[in-house]
């Protein structure tokens, strides 16, 4: 009996370890082209829908210097907006850098854009679901 009640319980320890850590199992990257092939200044996707612990993997494509910037006051959460944002500037093609989006990121849009080409009109939308 105690062997079987031991048994039981490391089934039970290693769902449960199991559970805790297949949590970002599902996540999902999804890469967004900054510039597009034909030069234009825009990203590629502008739209992106993610879930928490989905990554976003930024490539300099074309007309680059580029980043990718969330602009708080546009977004759902400033301050998940600000740790998503990427100010470094990327200047040769396929460089590229991730951003993660959070565990607590509220659902909503957060908006972002390219620094030096915003007034341009390089900008988009993240959609957290």
């Amino acid at each position: 009996m105690k062997s079987w009640l031991k048994i039981a319980g490391c089934m039970l320890a290693a769902a449960v370890l199991v559970a805790a850590t297949d949590n970002t199992a599902g996540a999902k990257e999804i890469e967004v082209k900054m510039g597009a092939d034909t030069g234009q200044l825009v990203y590629v996707p502008k739209k992106i829908e993610a879930a928490p612990g989905d990554t976003i993997k930024w490539t300099m494509n074309k007309a680059g210097p580029h980043n990718a910037v969330f602009e708080g006051p546009k977004s759902a959460d400033p301050a998940v907006a600000k740790s998503m944002s990427q100010t470094k500037l990327l200047n040769k093609p396929k460089d590229s850098y991730i951003s993660t989006i959070p565990a607590n990121a509220k659902p909503g849009d957060y908006a972002f854009n390219c620094t030096p080409h915003k007034s341009a009109g390089m900008g988009g939308v993240l959609t957290v679901k």
